[in-house]
């Protein structure tokens, strides 16, 4: 009679409740038993490809041939990492009323940038999707009094393999452009 026992608290540990029928046709129901020291591996998660690690890439932001910014940003290898800056500046204009408009008392100029890396699906060693945008003031800025001034906004996405140590450039319109490069 162990035997069938024995085997009623091995199959709770796999499922339950379990129904045991030993040799004398009697009926042993049993719970699940907790060993100590005993984990069940989690069950397996079918939207899970590799490990999560963490990668770090570093990033080179060009627009016109000239670096607006570069560093390395880190991130694992399902997340998102982003990194943005912006400046407002304003100007004084001498000939204009501040009584009648703040705008044309002081003019501003934005510009911004950013860049987004996220992981593009299905994953694949180095997958990633990458989102950049510039923005950046439009005329002179002798040109900002008088309600002259503007600006420009350039948004680039795409998805690049990264091979590590090897650097990947994707370029936009308007002379913008990333260099990437996973370490």
């Amino acid at each position: 009679m162990e035997t069938p026992v024995l085997t009623a608290i091995f199959l709770s540990l796999v499922s339950s409740p379990v129904v045991v029928k030993p040799p004398d046709s009697s009926f042993i129901v049993t719970t699940p038993v907790t060993l100590p020291g005993v984990v069940a591996p989690p069950p397996p998660n079918p939207f899970r490809g590799a490990p999560r690690v963490t990668e770090t890439i570093g990033v080179q932001f060009h627009q016109d041939g000239r670096l607006l910014w570069g560093g390395d940003m880190m991130r694992s290898s399902d997340g998102t990492a982003s990194f943005s800056q912006q400046l407002r500046e304003s100007r004084a204009c001498p000939d204009a009323d501040p009584r009648t408009s703040r705008y044309d008392a002081n003019s501003a100029r934005m510009s911004s940038l950013s860049v987004t890396l996220s992981p593009y699906y299905p994953a694949t060693e180095g997958a990633i999707r990458v989102a950049i945008e510039r923005t950046r003031p439009v005329g002179q800025p002798d040109e900002m009094c008088g309600g002259r001034d503007g600006s420009s906004t350039v948004r680039f996405e795409g998805r690049a393999i990264l091979p590590r140590g090897k650097a990947v450039t994707l370029e936009g319109e308007a002379g913008l452009s990333v260099t990437l490069t996973r370490r």
